[in-house]
């Protein structure tokens, strides 16, 4: 939930079934300490890198119900990670829709020589 009940993003996420078998991924709680910990723990799994997607796009009729978006607000950020372990294979894919009027990405990218 965002400010005032409302709520401020929709996040899925994607597992193989090799990696969610003989977790708690598939519980409705939270992990406690996030699902890199838990993976680590449980499955000795490392996340390594990950590709990531930001595109701006209109909301769809069920976002805009679902995130409680007033009419005036018609676009969403729509973020797609996919995380890889350090064998390049791929361990998780999250999809997170942001209504445009509620969050700002920044990122901070050294450079190198």
């Amino acid at each position: 939930m965002g400010n005032d009940g409302q709520p401020s993003a929709l996040v899925s996420s994607w597992f193989p079934l090799d990696v969610a078998e003989g977790t708690d991924l598939i519980k409705p709680d939270v992990l406690p300490g996030g699902v890199q910990q838990h993976l680590h723990a449980v499955k000795r799994i490392r996340f390594d890198h990950m590709a990531e997607r930001i595109r701006a796009r209109l909301v769809s009729v069920e976002e805009s119900d679902l995130l409680k978006m007033g009419r005036r607000v018609a676009a969403v950020l729509n973020v797609l990670l996919a995380v890889y372990d350090a064998e390049d294979r791929p361990v998780e894919v999250v999809d997170a829709v942001l209504p445009g009027d509620l969050h700002e990405l920044e990122d901070l990218y050294p450079f190198t020589e």
